[in-house]
C-alpha cells in the first residue's frame, strides 16, 4: 500500500493513525448532533435495524443504506442494542472515508509535485484543518463526496491516460452528486483538468465525452434507477430538491439567505490567514496549477447559491493544502524556514483551535432523550428543536414526537405541550422570557430535571406535576 521511502511512510502512517484516533475520540466525547442533518443521515441508516423512519422527499438515501445501515446491521447482530454506541459506530464509516481523503490527498500532491514533502506538509495541513477533522468525526455525507472528488481527480492525474480510468472519474463524481447533489459543481473542475491534460482537440474532446459519459451513468444509476428503487419513480428526490432549492430557495436553515460575498467575508473562519502567504508563493512560482480548478470555480458556484455553510467547502479544503503545502515547501528552500515553521505551526494550531465549534452539538438534548426514552411513561413528547434529542433514533418507534419551533413563543409552548409526558425547552430561553415557565405552570407542568454538558446549551424537562420530583438535579 504504502510505497514511500521509510521516513515518510512513518511520518504518514503517524498522521493517519493520530487523526483517525482524534476523530474516533471526538465523536465518542461529542456525542451529541450539530444541524439535523446528521441525524437523518443516521436515522436513515436504522431503518436497517428496525427504526420506522421516512426520510424527507428531497433526499438521496445512498449514503445512509450504503455505509451507515451495514456496518449498524453488523454490530446489532453482535448484540449492540445501546442507541448512544450506535450512533458513534454509524460514524466510522465517515470517520474512515476522512482518512482516506488524506491519504488520497498525499497520493495525488505527490504526483503532480513529485516531491514526497509537499505531499506530506499537504497532508498535515488538510489533516489537521477542523473543517475535515470535525466534520470527519460525524456522520456529514460531504466527507464521503470529498471521497470520491479526490478518488477522480487521482484517476485523471494518472500518468497513464486510460479511457476507463475518464469515465471512472465521471462516476466518481457522480456518486458524490448521489450523496450530496451540490457536489455536481465539481464536475466542471474535473472536466477542466480533463481538456487540461490532454494534448489536440481531437483527443481533448474525447476525453471530455468520456468524463460526460461517466457522469451521466453514473447519475442514472444513483438519482434514476436508485430513486426509482427507494421513492417509486425516477430523480424523485432529485426533482423534489432542486423545487425545493432552485425554485423556492428555501433551505432547512434558520438563516436561507446569505449574500454573495459571504464566503470571502468568512475567510478568518475556514481559512488560517497566517496559510495566505503561502497561497501567494504558490500562485507567483505557478506551483501545482491544476489545483486552482478546484479552488476558484467551486467557490464562485458556492457563492452564486443563496444558502452558504462553512461545511458546503469540504471539497474545496483539500486543493487549498496542497497549494499551501506547496507554498510553504519553496518558502523553506528559499532559506526563510524560521518563517515557514512559524507560518505551519500558526496555521495547525489554528486548525485545532477551530475545534470549540463541537461544544455547540446537542448533548444536554440526547441526555435527556435517553432518560425519557428509558421511561415507558413517556408516550408522548414535545421538545424544541427535536434534531437534538436525536428525533426518533433514542425514542424508537410507538412515541408521539412534537417539535416545538425555535425561537420559541410562549403561544407555540400552549399549542404544542398540551398533553404531553414530557417537555425540553433550552434553559436560555426560559430565563430569557419567563412567560414560557408560567405557560408551563398554568398547563400543570413542573420543573423535573435540567441537563447539562459543558459549554453546550442546557435543556430543561418539565413533566406533569404528579409525576415530577421538583427540581432534580442529574
Amino acid at each position: 500500500m504504502f510505497s514511500e521511502r521509510p521516513p515518510t511512510r512513518h511520518l504518514l502512517l503517524a498522521l493517519l493513525a493520530a487523526t483517525t484516533l482524534l476523530r474516533l475520540a471526538l465523536g465518542c466525547f461529542y456525542f451529541g448532533f450539530l444541524t439535523g442533518d446528521d441525524v437523518e443521515i443516521l436515522e436513515a441508516g436504522f431503518r436497517a435495524i428496525g427504526l420506522h423512519y421516512t426520510p424527507w422527499e428531497i433526499r438521496n438515501t445512498l449514503v445512509s443504506d450504503l455505509l451507515v445501515g451495514p456496518v449498524l446491521r453488523v454490530a446489532h447482530s453482535l448484540g449492540i442494542s445501546d442507541v448512544r454506541t450506535l450512533v458513534w459506530i454509524g460514524s466510522w464509516p465517515f470517520v474512515l472515508c476522512a482518512t482516506l481523503n488524506i491519504y488520497l490527498l498525499f497520493l495525488l500532491v505527490r504526483r503532480w509535485s513529485k516531491e514526497d514533502s509537499v505531499a506530506l506538509c499537504a497532508a498535515a495541513l488538510y489533516g489537521l484543518h477542523w473543517i475535515p477533522l470535525g466534520f470527519g468525526s460525524m456522520a456529514y455525507p460531504r466527507v464521503v463526496a470529498t471521497t470520491c472528488v479526490l478518488a477522480a481527480v487521482l484517476l485523471l492525474s494518472s500518468p497513464r491516460r486510460l479511457a476507463l480510468r475518464e469515465m471512472l472519474a465521471g462516476a466518481s463524481i457522480a456518486l458524490a452528486f448521489g450523496f450530496r447533489y451540490s457536489e455536481a459543481i465539481f464536475l466542471a473542475p474535473v472536466a477542466g483538468l480533463a481538456l487540461w491534460s490532454r494534448e489536440g482537440w481531437r483527443a481533448r474532446g474525447f476525453s471530455l465525452l468520456r468524463v460526460a459519459g461517466g457522469f451521466i451513468l453514473g447519475v442514472l444509476l444513483v438519482a434514476g434507477a436508485y430513486e426509482a428503487w427507494t421513492w417509486g419513480r425516477p430523480f424523485a428526490a432529485l426533482a423534489a430538491f432542486a423545487h425545493y432549492t432552485l425554485l423556492e430557495r428555501q433551505s432547512s436553515s434558520r438563516v436561507a439567505l446569505q449574500p454573495a460575498w459571504w464566503y470571502l467575508w468568512r475567510l478568518h473562519r475556514w481559512w488560517c490567514l497566517a496559510a495566505l502567504p503561502l497561497l501567494w508563493i504558490a500562485a507567483r512560482r505557478r506551483q501545482l496549477p491544476p489545483a486552482w480548478l478546484f479552488v476558484v470555480p467551486p467557490l464562485i458556484a458556492l457563492s452564486y447559491i443563496h444558502h452558504k455553510e462553512l461545511r458546503y467547502l469540504q471539497g474545496v479544503i483539500p486543493f487549498l493544502c496542497a497549494l499551501a503545502a506547496a507554498g510553504a515547501v519553496r518558502l523553506w528552500e528559499s532559506g526563510w524556514r524560521r518563517t515557514t515553521a512559524a507560518l505551519l505551526l500558526v496555521t495547525a494550531g489554528w486548525g485545532l483551535e477551530r475545534l470549540v465549534f463541537l461544544p455547540d452539538k446537542s448533548m444536554p438534548s440526547v441526555m435527556a432523550a435517553r432518560a425519557l426514552a428509558g421511561d415507558a411513561s413517556v408516550r408522548t413528547f414535545a421538545g424544541v428543536q427535536l434534531w437534538g434529542y436525536g428525533d426518533r433514533l433514542y425514542f424508537g418507534n410507538g412515541r408521539a414526537l412534537r417539535d416545538i419551533p425555535y425561537p420559541t413563543s410562549p403561544a407555540d409552548v400552549e399549542r404544542f405541550v398540551a398533553r404531553a409526558d414530557a417537555v425540553g425547552l433550552y434553559a436560555e430561553d426560559l430565563a430569557d422570557d419567563l412567560r414560557l415557565e408560567a405557560v408551563l405552570d398554568r398547563l400543570g407542568f413542573c420543573d423535573w430535571r435540567e441537563f447539562s454538558f459543558r459549554g453546550s446549551k442546557a435543556v430543561r424537562v418539565f413533566r406533569p406535576c404528579g409525576r415530577t420530583a421538583l427540581r432534580t438535579p442529574l
